[in-house]
């Protein structure tokens, strides 16, 4: 039978005969059959699954065939040796090796194939060869082939020597995800290698090399691909008496040239923080604009020259460096954020252990940025001090979005965070906010081309960050109704990984807020940080402005809506001048008149007011936002003229005749415009109100029935 390990699962069936003797017996045993016949199906587990595996062997010792087959959604894999087992060797070849899966291959020729087991280890032995020779082999992929002139293995040494040409990169591009997704690519690379391995004192000596044939890479990480018209590519890493030395040679149009030459010394097969080590490097970049997909953030450009030369000695740890880094020309530009950086320049100086950021300066399309400082590597460590200023930098430049800042903040990282301080003030902002109806991608959308996020990286190294920001003297902020320039400053800081803390204050200068119809004008807009950035304190009072000229009464009263306490806990009251009852202040804020004048309609846009300033609201207020307008519901005919009624209907007839569907918007402080369609009846009206004055209204009806009405109102204390 067939067994897993113990948190597999699957099916197996068996059938086997084998003999088998030790000693002086087993010269007579040569002969016995060995014939078995095991499959297994649908095998899971942690590091397998497989959907079929099955293996039949048949003849005897002396001389037996062994087919092996294995099949998943990733590979379908065949196997077939035939040779004979004697005085601990197995010797024979290997008629066929085939995969129809992933990485597609195929055996071209039978490949001889000796293994030899360790002394009185029987066939057992052979699952760790004392030896091994696989001979001449070549492998033909789906384009390109591999030749193995030979693999060995005596005791603790591995030796082979081969070469590969023709391989398609894409072929091993199936082994990175990453690579698959950023990289197109017709070229084919060719190999050749010869090592020779001593595992058990990690002692390597050879070469492998690595070079492009023919074709070409393409960036395609977002919609801005680009070819790297590469010329040439090559790469050979070499190892003669625990030295390394590496050569790697690059020459396209668009990627443009670099050599690096550099050797270092190995300890016991690798690379040691006290290995010692020289190189010697030079770069020169005509264009930048192939590393701008590597990013992965759709519509962003980058481009520009650069030009970098470097030379070094020391340890791995502790490297002595010297060279420069120049950059010329250097363009951001980022159209779907706004950001447009152009004549970026670079200057930047290796010495020692340290890289001396001189300048790297940008004009933005007005003001400019300009950041230095140095950055060290030593002991192992990384440690940096950089300073950015900003002088009337539009970093920010879209028709929704325009923000114009001037500034200065350090960014250092000592061996335990990184702290980033700074003080901006807002020169010029326009900030408008998206709408609630802005389309936006379902989460079960999936685009195609575009690979789905991986797993959350691991925490990094914390960020500090002790940020005062100033919104200046010409910030607007407009969206969800907003129409305000605001004023104040605020100091953000965030220490080790702890959620925000917020100090300061934001007031709105001048400004209104549109609700049903209105203009609400904000008289004082003031949100306070204590702490928590999620919480801040509320001070905000917005009212329904009167007519200029209008003297303020009973009559004609200034209503407005009082936002006070925190925004986690809210507290909103209604306010009039002069002071009357709440569901008067409702109505005159809402429809501009008292509520002893509101009937129909109007009282269903009451109700959806106060459900969205006290909490609830129905569906129909939500569809009346939705659709933009500030009245839509079903309710009974306000028209006692209307062709449908009937003396003689029962009174659910009669209902049912009398019900229209009203949508109605307000279009200024004075006019209210409606629409009404009989839900059962053929009859439409279209109305407009308009007030003369407090006392005074006109209406005009057209459709089913026309009219002009003039409507007055008289009040009495």
């Amino acid at each position: 039978a067939a067994r897993g390990e113990p948190t597999a699962s699957g099916a197996a069936r068996s059938r086997a005969n084998a003999g088998g003797a030790g000693g002086a017996a087993a010269e007579a045993m040569a002969d016995v059959p060995l014939v078995s016949d095991i499959e297994i199906t649908r095998y899971v587990s942690p590091a397998l699954s497989l959907d079929k595996a099955r293996l039949q062997t048949s003849g005897s010792r002396s001389a037996h065939i062994i087919q092996l087959s294995a099949s998943n959604p990733d590979f379908d894999a065949a196997l077939r040796v035939k040779g004979s087992w004697a005085d601990d060797t197995w010797t024979g070849t290997i008629d066929t090796l085939q995969n129809k899966g992933r990485f597609a291959l195929t055996l071209a020729a039978a490949a001889p194939l000796k293994l030899t087991a360790a002394a009185d280890t029987g066939v057992a032995g052979l699952l760790k060869p004392e030896q091994i020779t696989l001979g001449a082999t070549t492998i033909n992929l789906p384009a390109g082939s591999i030749r193995l002139d030979y693999l060995e293995k005596t005791g603790h040494t591995w030796r082979s020597k081969g070469r590969a040409a023709g391989i398609p990169v894409n072929y091993l591009a199936q082994l990175s995800d990453a690579w698959r997704d950023n990289v197109r690519s017709n070229m084919t690379i060719g190999a050749d290698w010869g090592l020779d391995l001593q595992a058990q004192t990690r002692a390597l000596d050879g070469s492998v090399h690595v070079f492009r044939e023919q074709g070409d890479l393409t960036i395609i990480g977002t919609d801005l691909p680009q070819a790297l018209g590469l010329r040439a590519l090559d790469a050979r890493a070499d190892v003669n008496g625990n030295t390394l030395r590496v050569q790697l040679n690059v020459d396209g149009s668009r990627a443009g040239q670099a050599k690096l030459d550099a050797s270092a010394q190995l300890q016991n097969g690798r690379l040691a923080d006290d290995s010692s080590f020289t190189l010697n490097g030079s770069a020169n970049m005509g264009s930048l604009a192939w590393l701008a997909p590597l990013a992965g953030q759709p519509g962003l450009e980058i481009d520009g020259t650069l030009k970098a030369t470097i030379s070094g000695n020391g340890t791995i740890a502790a490297p002595q460096l010297a060279g420069d880094i120049n950059g010329d020309k250097l363009t951001v530009n980022w159209l779907d954020q706004g950001i447009k950086l152009r004549n970026g320049l670079l200057q930047a100086h290796l010495t020692g252990d340290q890289l001396q950021l001189q300048k790297l300066s940008f004009d933005g399309t007005q003001g400019r940025a300009e950041a230095d400082g140095w950055i060290r590597y030593a002991a192992n460590e990384a440690t940096m001090q950089l300073k950015l200023s900003a002088d009337k930098l539009e970093v920010l430049s879209r028709p929704d979005r325009t923000l114009t800042v001037s500034g200065s903040s350090t960014l250092v990282r000592d061996a335990k965070r990184f702290q980033l301080d700074g003080k901006f003030r807002a020169d010029r902002a326009n900030i408008e906010l998206a709408g609630a109806d802005t389309p936006t991608l379902s989460d079960d959308v999936v685009i195609v081309g575009k690979s789905a996020p991986g797993a959350k990286a691991a925490q990094g190294m914390p960020l500090n960050i002790d940020v005062e920001a100033d919104l200046g003297n010409d910030f607007t902020l407009k969206g969800k109704g907003l129409d305000a320039q605001l004023a104040g400053s605020v100091r953000i800081r965030i220490a080790d990984r702890r959620p925000p803390r917020v100090n300061g204050s934001i007031r709105v200068v001048s400004g209104t807020y549109a609700a049903y119809g209105q203009k609400l004008a904000i008289d004082r807009g003031v949100i306070n940080f204590t702490g928590a950035y999620d919480n801040p304190g509320l001070n905000i009072l917005a009212v329904r402005r009167r007519p200029e000229g209008e003297a303020l009464s009973e009559t004609n009263v200034e209503a407005g809506v009082e936002v006070k306490g925190t925004a986690l806990a809210p507290q909103a009251k209604l306010v009039s001048t002069p002071t009357v009852s709440d569901s008067d202040k409702l109505s005159w804020l809402v429809l501009g008149h008292s509520i002893d004048n509101t009937q129909g309609n109007d009282m269903a846009l009451l109700s959806t007011a106060a459900g969205a300033l006290f909490g609830g609201g129905g569906g129909q207020g939500k569809l009346a936002n939705a659709l933009g307008v500030d009245e839509f519901g079903v309710g009974q005919s306000s028209n006692s003229n209307s062709s449908s009624s009937s003396s003689t209907a029962s009174g659910s007839a009669t209902a049912l005749q009398n019900t229209v569907v009203t949508v109605g918007k307000r279009i200024s402080s004075r006019a209210y415009l409606s629409f009404e369609q009989g839900a059962s009846t053929a009859t439409s009206l279209v109305k407009l109100k308009y007030k003369l004055n407090p006392r005074i209204t006109l209406q005009f009806q057209t459709g089913t029935n026309n009219a002009l009405d003039v409507l007055y109102t008289w009040a009495f204390d």
